[in-house]
């Protein structure tokens, strides 16, 4: 089955080699004028993370050729669908957390290019056990009688809010809301000023319950003192500048099924396909035949032997 896989280790073994060799070629960097090599760099990035890296390509590919193998395909254009998903996720709850989309790739270490490479295998992954995520109305209608307390708000706000980059335009912009120069509403100039694509439709509008929390949105927010106050201009390190109007706002409040339901089916979807996957990970690297034939620099951080297949019933025994 992992025939491929010793063409990528014999591939990166090449690599190796060749770059090994590279020393008289030019320096990777100067300090003072003296050169680090290119040697002494891949060295070092052998030694650190060389183990990482191959273990990551060594899954990929038993993953990939599981796939190949039960007909499971991922185009790029259901890469960019799901990226754009997730995209979507993390910037639209980014006044919340404070982390959008782009952070979140940075701060795994990814570029977008690595994260599409990954998000094409996690796909593939997810395609071989597809077959097994079946969530029923039934399973999401118990969810939800059995934790009621997950969806009482202690305390939630409806918000709406303007977003820009611009701040003296911003200025220009709430100056004009306040007074209603020219009848322009807050949602008028939501839709014509903000930046926000997933708010700016709508006129501003947040379309769930917001709870209290620590980011400058939040605080800015849970700082008006009733329904229908605008905040000042709110900086937002990394995000821009808010404009936010209070909506509603309640107290224990009971969210009830129609407004979770969708949630719900997806919280579960979603953690049935994690375990389903993790699984066949688990099962597909014990099935692969793996052979390490790098020979690691002395101080390498070195691959965990693979993982041994299961005996057939009585092979081996006594």
């Amino acid at each position: 089955m992992m025939r491929r896989i010793g063409t990528v280790v014999a591939a990166m073994m090449a690599v190796w080699c060749a770059l090994a060799a590279c020393a008289g070629a030019e320096p990777a960097a100067t300090v003072n004028g003296q050169p680090i090599d290119q040697q002494t760099l891949y060295e070092y990035m052998l030694k650190r993370h060389g183990s990482i890296a191959l273990v990551n390509l060594i899954t990929a590919e038993a993953i990939r050729q599981a796939a190949e193998k039960a007909g499971v395909k991922v185009t790029d254009a259901d890469v960019d669908a799901s990226i754009a998903k997730k995209r979507e996720t993390f910037d639209r709850t980014a006044i919340e957390t404070g982390v959008d989309f782009d952070i979140m790739v940075f701060s795994q270490g990814n570029t977008l290019t690595t994260f599409r490479e990954s998000e094409r295998t996690l796909l593939l992954l997810k395609g071989l056990v597809a077959k097994d995520v079946k969530i029923t109305d039934e399973a999401v209608q118990e969810y939800y009688r059995t934790h009621l307390g997950d969806y009482k708000l202690k305390e939630g706000m409806k918000v709406s809010y303007i977003r820009m980059d611009d701040l003296d335009k911003m200025k220009e912009v709430r100056k004009a809301v306040i007074a209603e120069e020219g009848g322009l509403t807050f949602e008028a100039a939501a839709k014509q000023y903000s930046n926000d694509p997933y708010t700016k439709d709508s006129g501003g509008k947040v379309d769930r319950w917001v709870g209290r929390g620590e980011t400058p949105f939040l605080q800015a927010a849970y700082s008006l003192l009733k329904d229908g106050d605008t905040s000042d201009i709110v900086p937002f390190p990394g995000l821009g500048y808010y404009l936010i109007r209070r909506d509603q706002y309640a107290r224990d409040y009971q969210l009830d099924f129609d407004e979770v339901k969708g949630e719900i089916r997806e919280f579960l979807e979603t953690q049935t396909t994690q375990n389903l996957a993790a699984a066949q990970q688990r099962e597909l690297m014990k099935a692969a035949d793996i052979k390490f034939q790098l020979t690691w620099p002395e101080g390498s951080f070195l691959p965990p032997k693979p993982p041994e297949a299961p005996k057939p019933p009585g092979a081996g025994n006594p």
